[in-house]
């Protein structure tokens, strides 16, 4: 009998695993493509209007936190991507992650930051939204923090 690697990010998982990724699915995603893998401890806070989207063969691992919040945030993940564990993708705008991206844990990928004006209180600094592309075959090591 073959051994399952139960540490690998290609684990599918069994039964419950796959009622999480469905639950998850519908309640989260706009769209999702086949093979969807969404372990149970990532969390998902979105604003009504967000987009979140992904392509086929994604995995989302564990402890995983995605929060779109106002103005008009949109996720976009390609085919055959993986974003390890403890990464936080922020957007208030656009985040596009292309296909065949593995992400390693402890990332963080943020389309926004505070303004840094010098006559403005910092708190009451509004934020400064831009985008963040990521292309295909892309690698990101862990602990990396993409702006």
């Amino acid at each position: 009998m073959a051994q399952v690697d139960k540490a690998s990010y290609r684990n599918r998982g069994g039964v419950i695993q796959r009622l999480v990724t469905a639950y998850k699915r519908y309640r989260y995603f706009t769209a999702a493509g086949e093979n969807l893998v969404v372990k149970r401890s990532a969390e998902f806070r979105l604003v009504a209007h967000a987009v979140l989207k992904v392509g086929d063969n994604v995995t989302i691992q564990d402890q995983s936190f995605f929060q779109l919040t106002m103005p008009e945030p949109k996720v976009f993940i390609g085919n055959n991507t993986v974003i390890g564990r403890r990464n936080i993708i922020t957007a208030k705008n656009r985040i596009s992650i292309g296909n065949d991206v593995l992400i390693g844990s402890d990332v963080q990928i943020i389309d926004h930051g505070h303004g840094m004006r010098r006559d403005t209180l910092i708190r009451l600094q509004k934020a400064e939204i831009g985008f963040v592309k990521i292309g295909d075959d892309v690698w990101i090591g862990a602990g990396a923090k993409i702006l």
